[in-house]
């Protein structure tokens, strides 16, 4: 999983960043194309910078990602997908930092991971699911600036509480 966010950001943040310090790119709404013509990633450029909704597609067409930018920076809710279209994660950004709740879907698009971020630290409560429809609680974590901290609980399928 950490590969497809390395991949994202460097497709989404860095390879525009190259392409701009070539050559300021006009202002307008632009498609950029991969080798095989399929469209990479579509958006509003201002001031030579991507500004406003941007979406992002895997070489097959699919949706990759989608989400809105302000200042050059992630702002709003991003939305994360799979190669075969299903969600991966939702992140809320502000001024490019994680900053809100972001949630984890697993491949069958269940919720299994809830965590909220103040400017990219993790915080508060993460809360880990069953790969099932209902929510079912795995595990609760405490975090005070990405540090796990206080107790934590660990649940049973039947939602009994099994250690501490």
């Amino acid at each position: 999983m950490m590969n497809k966010y390395f991949n994202f950001f460097f497709f989404s943040f860095l390879c525009p960043l190259l392409l701009i310090s070539q050559n300021k790119l006009e202002d307008g709404n632009k498609k950029f194309y991969y080798e095989n013509g399929q469209i990479s990633s579509e958006g509003n450029i201002i001031n030579g910078l991507p500004e406003g909704y941007w979406i992002t597609y895997y070489p097959n067409g699919i949706i990759k990602s989608e989400g809105n930018r302000e200042n050059n920076l992630l702002d709003s809710t991003w939305i994360f997908y799979d190669k075969e279209g299903n969600f991966d994660s939702k992140i809320n950004f502000r001024k490019g930092k994680k900053s809100g709740l972001k949630i984890t879907y697993s491949d069958s698009c269940n919720i299994i991971l809830e965590e909220k971020f103040e400017d990219d630290l993790k915080q508060e409560i993460s809360t880990t699911y069953y790969d099932k429809k209902g929510k079912n609680k795995k595990l609760e974590i405490n975090y005070i600036d990405n540090i796990e901290n206080g107790r934590a609980y660990e649940y049973g399928e039947d939602g009994r509480l099994i250690s501490l």
